[in-house]
């Protein structure tokens, strides 16, 4: 899988921990779209919905898209190149 380095000085202040796990984690399936969230906090999924969204706007500047990839199980929505293909985001 294709990594893409982000520097993490360029991370936004405001990122919380969450937003933090999406950016770093959105390559493994059920993260990007708020599958893997459990007990109470599923009762705030719009607030979690709205920080997946900022992360997703965050990362197109560095060429990195959200996408449902037809290759993983449950045509799960990771983190794509521009070309279509999964990528991992590091940050450096």
């Amino acid at each position: 899988m294709k990594k893409i380095e982000i520097p993490a000085s360029a991370v936004p202040a405001q990122f919380g921990r969450y937003q933090i796990h999406v950016l770093v984690n959105g390559h493994i399936p059920g993260v990007l779209s708020g599958a893997e969230l459990r007990g109470r906090a599923r009762e705030y999924g719009d607030r979690y919905a709205a920080s997946r969204r900022a992360v997703a706007k965050f990362v197109a500047q560095y060429g990195v898209r959200t996408a449902c990839v037809p290759s993983l199980p449950g045509r799960s929505r990771v983190w794509v190149d521009t070309e279509g293909q999964p990528v991992k985001i590091v940050l450096v």
